[in-house]
This record gives C-alpha cells, structure tokens and sequence, in this order.
C-alpha cells in the first residue's frame, strides 16, 4: 500500500532525476557505460537471452534464427544478432 511517505519520497526522487538526467546511480570505474536496448517487432526478452537448458523452452519455442545462438553458460544462450555482447556476458559485465 503506498502512504504518503512514500509517496513524498518517490515524488521527490522523480523531481531530482528529471533535472539531472545524466545522474547515474551506479558507480563503475572507468568511462564505461549503461546501454539500454528498447526492444521492438518481434523480439522480445526471451529472444534475446534464451534459456536453452530449460526444455519447455524448445517446446513452446521450436522455431529459432537461421543461426544458432551463442553460449553464455550452461543454461543461456544469445541471439546471434548480439555477438558483440557475448565476451562482456562471460566475463560476468552483463547481466
């Protein structure tokens, strides 16, 4: 249930970010950062990181890309499309 504590505390937390849209809260070494892809058409979460391991996945999903995708561990797999993301995912820097 929202009362109005917080109420107060989201509204003035969206007053802030509103006026610094380039304020990041997360802290990283480097000039690394965030890339949000906004995913549209026919792609959605589950195309783009595919739970391979997971059988009923196959079941309700048998069609796929004319390529294969990639391995990230044991369990997921890529879309091909995002082979420039693979290296960052086995290195455990995408999530």
């Amino acid at each position: 249930m929202l009362n109005r504590r917080s109420f107060l505390h989201s509204a003035a937390a969206f007053g802030l970010l509103s006026q610094h849209p380039g304020l990041a809260l997360a802290s990283m070494p480097g000039q690394k950062r965030l890339v949000v892809i906004m995913l549209r058409g026919g792609m959605d979460g589950l195309d783009v990181v595919q739970p391979v391991g997971d059988a009923a996945y196959r079941i309700l999903r048998p069609e796929t890309g004319t390529e294969p995708p990639l391995a990230v561990g044991d369990f997921y797999a890529l879309h091909a499309g995002l082979a420039n993301l693979q290296p960052l995912f086995l290195a455990h820097e995408a999530l």
